[in-house]
């Protein structure tokens, strides 16, 4: 018989074993006395199994079985058991129109469009309004790179004409291509329990714009910026909801800082580079069970 657990780390089916942030996180959370299990959310039964509470972790590819995803959150909240972050929280994080959210409250999000693809799209219209001749196109719930594509006001898709095919009839955000990217990298800010933890720079590799790893990219801890840091606390303080993790993906532009992406579903949190940041997010979870 199932053994009871007081938390599940709700992970994927691609992981044939913990990732690397879950393992810190279980070491913590056991520390802490509490009992854990892992869960691959595709086919778990939320309401049947035998937990305190869920937290959303390694559930990376949601995006791509996405009816199935919020059939899952459903479930989740018909479950009454707690769930981090909130189910309300994971919702509106679903949809990169929280960007256009964000940015009508005045805070300094990386100039945004969002639009459906069709043949009449007249990216190069938007060059000009963006006043950049590189955009970034990519689909509105997506995450990891996931049918991201650039698009050059002289040269268009290049290679990935056919490939960028795939989206028409989808909700894209389009954006500006921050040259800082190439040259500097992307700060992601991390925050546990409402408090900033570590800062990684992540940067891609030559001639490739995405930072993820699955493109090449890498990541290191470097010291906070202050000024973005600032940024970073002022985009959170407008959350109205109580959040357990978050990271603020930041750019420089100019002497400004951008928000590029506000990650509150299933972040990477990089505990390889700060255990202390586990050990916080271990302690916020037990004193909520």
């Amino acid at each position: 018989m199932p053994s009871y657990s007081d938390i599940t780390i709700l992970t994927s089916e691609q992981f044939d074993e913990p990732h690397s942030d879950d393992i810190f996180l279980i070491r913590a959370l056991k520390e802490e006395g509490l009992r854990v299990d892992l869960k691959p959310w595709e086919g778990l039964d939320p309401i049947a199994h035998d937990t305190g509470a869920y937290i959303f972790r390694t559930t990376w590819g949601y995006f791509t079985r996405i009816k199935e995803f919020k059939l899952f959150l459903r479930k989740l909240s018909e479950s009454r058991k707690s769930v981090w972050n909130p189910i309300s929280i994971v919702k509106w994080n679903l949809h990169k129109k929280y960007l256009l959210e964000l940015r009508g409250k005045s805070l300094p999000v990386v100039p945004t469009e969002i639009t459906s693809v069709s043949n009449h799209l007249n990216l190069h219209h938007l060059c000009e309004k963006f006043g950049s001749e590189i955009l970034v196109i990519k689909p509105c719930v997506g995450a990891s790179g996931y049918l991201t594509f650039q698009f050059s006001n002289k040269t268009g898709f290049g290679e990935h004409e056919k490939s960028f095919a795939e989206l028409i009839g989808h909700e894209v955000l389009i954006q500006p291509f921050i040259e800082s990217i190439g040259t500097e990298g992307e700060y992601s800010f991390i925050f546990i329990d409402g408090l900033f933890t570590h800062c990684v720079l992540k940067q891609p590799a030559a001639s490739e714009f995405r930072v993820q790893a699955d493109h090449g990219g890498t990541a290191l801890k470097v010291p906070a910026p202050p000024k973005g840091l600032q940024v970073a606390q002022q985009i959170l303080q407008t959350l109205e909801e109580e959040i357990l993790y978050a990271r603020v993906d930041l750019v420089r532009h100019h002497s400004n800082w951008l928000l590029m992406e506000l990650e509150l579903i299933e972040p990477q949190l990089w505990f390889r580079y700060e255990a202390s940041a586990a050990t916080a997010l271990a302690l916020a979870l037990s004193k909520r069970l």
